[in-house]
């Protein structure tokens, strides 16, 4: 309990910098400055905590994921499966979604889920042609899927995020 007391102290001072920092540097500088200075205070602010898994395709990592949330919410695969970052969070009943650069997201299905997660499945169904059709009206690209599941694991805002793998990337 002691070491979450500092970070805090540590967190809202660092912030309290960083606010003077942000009034100071916006009378010197470009709007892209002080863009990023805020984004380090809203990651700041956000509170929650990332664990990415990380490693070769192939490797195990959607499939560890599935262990820790006791339950085969991700698909897996022994060729490489995950395609996009996934970001897993606690919520009360399974959730899916889209998330785009243009900063617009869409819910999904399980199945639309698992499509999106998927490469191998999608050139299997050839449904990938069909996606990429989709995200030309759209104009714009996913940059991850999310997944709200009912784990106690990440009930305290921890997010597990399972990512393509690194020589697949």
């Amino acid at each position: 309990m002691e070491h979450l007391q500092h970070f805090e102290q540590t967190k809202n001072k660092l912030l309290k910098q960083i606010a003077s920092i942000s009034s100071y540097v916006a009378n010197f500088s470009t709007q892209t400055t002080q863009k990023e200075l805020q984004t380090v205070i809203d990651t700041l602010q956000r509170e929650q905590f990332e664990v990415m898994v990380v490693g070769e395709f192939s490797n195990g990592k959607s499939t560890f994921i599935n262990a820790l949330l006791k339950n085969e919410v991700l698909p897996h695969s022994n060729v490489p499966t995950t395609a996009l970052l996934n970001k897993i969070y606690y919520a009360k009943q399974p959730a899916f979604s889209v998330h785009y650069s243009n900063g617009k997201q869409e819910p999904l299905t399980k199945e639309q889920f698992d499509t999106f997660v998927s490469e191998d499945k999608q050139q299997m169904d050839g449904i990938a042609s069909k996606i990429r059709q989709k995200l030309s009206m759209t104009k714009a690209a996913p940059t991850h899927l999310e997944v709200g599941y009912p784990t106690d694991l990440c009930r305290n805002n921890v997010v597990l995020i399972d990512s393509p793998g690194t020589n697949d990337m």
